[in-house]
């Protein structure tokens, strides 16, 4: 019985651990990589993806690209909501 409730805590262990570890994994790729991050108001954010927090992407060296005007640099670093993100183009 003791070998039976092992496995059994083990498994739960391992399911945990992909549970918790899933949302990291899943944007590790992207991060240090530049991107161009496609906002739901047809605006768009180029730069260098540096980092993920809960909810947030920052992108270094990042430019605003809006349709029908020029490029602007921004200040910093810009924070993006991933409530706001269409969609990522990783390059």
């Amino acid at each position: 019985m003791a070998v039976v409730e092992l496995v059994a805590v083990v498994l739960l262990a391992a399911a945990a651990a992909v549970y918790l570890l899933r949302p990291w994994w899943t944007w590790r790729p992207l991060v240090a990589r530049r991107v161009v991050v496609n906002l739901k108001t047809g605006r768009a954010i180029s730069g260098l993806l540096v980092r993920r927090s809960g909810d947030l992407l920052f992108i270094r060296d990042a430019v605003a690209l809006e349709p029908g005007a020029e490029p602007a640099p921004a200040d910093g670093e810009a924070v993006v909501a991933r409530a706001d993100i269409d969609f990522i183009q990783a390059l």
